[in-house]
């Protein structure tokens, strides 16, 4: 298969199956200019793949697969690309540097206003020590 031919099916596959992949997309990360981006993105990857592998024998699931995976690799962290060690020989860091990345939506506190009635509910009774009947 040459590379115009094999663009060719591209873009047919992409006009059968851009609809549900994007609908299948918003579905998942609840924003269709994202969804779009991502359906976008699996197609350059077939783009730049399928001339030189072939066309796959579900070119729909795989135009999916591929988007879904840019999406999971979008909203979840990355891992930090370095990690400072001590006691490494040949490190230059004494210290242990912390990689934990906690989004600010997540480090929220107990006793926040924005925090559940419920924990405030908890915490406030809790220090008074009274007990009171109801529902939880």
């Amino acid at each position: 298969m040459t590379a115009t031919d094999a663009h060719r099916t591209i873009e047919a596959i992409w006009r059968i199956e851009s609809v549900k992949l994007i609908a299948g997309l918003a579905r998942m990360v609840r924003d269709v200019g994202l969804a779009e981006d991502f359906a976008q993105d699996a197609l350059v990857a077939a783009l730049e793949r399928w001339p030189e592998t072939g066309v796959p024998d579900k070119p729909g699931a795989w135009l999916m697969a591929t988007a879904k995976r840019r999406a999971i690799d979008s909203i979840v962290p990355s891992p930090p690309s370095t990690i400072a060690r001590s006691a490494v020989p040949g490190s230059a860091s004494s210290g242990i540097v912390s990689t934990s990345v906690m989004p600010a939506a997540l480090a929220v506190s107990a006793s926040s206003d924005t925090a559940c009635p419920r924990a405030r509910r908890n915490a406030t009774s809790s220090a008074s020590g009274a007990f009171t009947a109801g529902p939880p």
